[in-house]
């Protein structure tokens, strides 16, 4: 059951553990119908933000092994905390950077 206000939102009803690895034009039509959902969400529950999140394997957190999406609406005083990240060590953001785009390519 959804915290709050927020919202978890199953748009596929098939197993996997590593969902972006997988069907591009299902991503890119998922993307859309998350789009129209979250602009219903937010417009319901008059939030000025929201959050769009889904966890990718277990290191990020995935439990439910189906490619979900979590709707979170968002107001400046609602307490949620969310990942601040870690400030990369000198020349190490260059490096990913690099890889990236090499994979990319």
């Amino acid at each position: 059951e959804a915290e709050g206000e927020a919202q978890a939102i199953q748009l596929v009803n098939e197993a996997a553990d590593k969902y972006f690895v997988g069907n591009a034009q299902l991503l890119r039509r998922l993307i859309t119908v998350c789009q129209m959902i979250a602009s219903a969400a937010t417009k319901a529950v008059d939030a000025p933000a929201l959050n769009l999140i889904t966890n990718d394997g277990a290191e990020a957190g995935q439990v439910v092994k189906h490619l979900h999406f979590h709707v979170i609406p968002r107001f400046a005083d609602d307490g949620l905390q969310m990942w601040h990240g870690k400030p990369y060590a000198p020349g190490e953001a260059k490096i990913i950077q690099d890889k990236m785009l090499k994979l990319l390519a």
